[in-house]
C-alpha cells in the first residue's frame, strides 16, 4: 500500500468514527460536539487536536506518484489546514457561533441523514485506498 492508500483508509476511518454515532444517537452526538465546543479555549484545543492530521495527509503523500487521489488530498491537507488556523486559532467565537446555529438548528432526522452520508463517504474512502 502506498501513503496515499494508508491516507484514504485512515480518513475513511476517522469519518466514521467522528459522525457514524450520529446515525445511532444522534441527540446525544450533537449535546457531545456542543459540550466539546463551549468555550473558545475549547475550540483552541481541539484545533490543537486536528492540526497534526492535515500535516500527516500532506507528508504521507509527497513521495508518491502525483496521481489525482495524491494531488486532492495534499490540496485537502492544505485546506483543513487553512480552515484551522484561521477559524479554530485566530475566531474560534465564529466558528463557535456557526457550530452552534447548525446543530440547534438540525433536529433529529437531518442529524441520522448526515451521520448515514458520513459513514457511506467514509466506507467508500476506505474502499478506494484498499482497492
Amino acid at each position: 500500500m502506498t501513503g496515499t492508500d494508508v491516507t484514504l483508509v485512515l480518513l475513511g476511518v476517522l469519518i466514521i468514527v467522528s459522525r457514524g454515532s450520529l446515525a445511532i444517537w444522534p441527540v446525544a452526538t450533537r449535546n457531545v460536539y456542543q459540550r466539546l465546543l463551549k468555550t473558545n479555549l475549547r475550540v483552541r484545543v481541539f484545533g490543537l487536536a486536528i492540526l497534526p492530521l492535515p500535516l500527516v495527509i500532506i507528508v504521507a503523500n509527497q513521495g508518491e506518484p502525483r496521481g489525482d487521489a495524491a494531488v486532492i488530498l495534499t490540496g485537502l491537507g492544505y485546506i483543513i489546514i487553512f480552515v484551522v488556523i484561521v477559524f479554530l486559532f485566530i475566531f474560534p467565537g465564529i466558528y463557535r457561533l456557526v457550530t452552534e446555529a447548525v446543530l440547534d438548528a438540525m433536529d433529529t432526522v437531518m442529524l441520522r441523514g448526515v451521520g448515514a452520508i458520513s459513514t457511506a463517504i467514509g466506507i467508500l474512502l476506505i474502499y478506494a485506498g484498499v482497492t
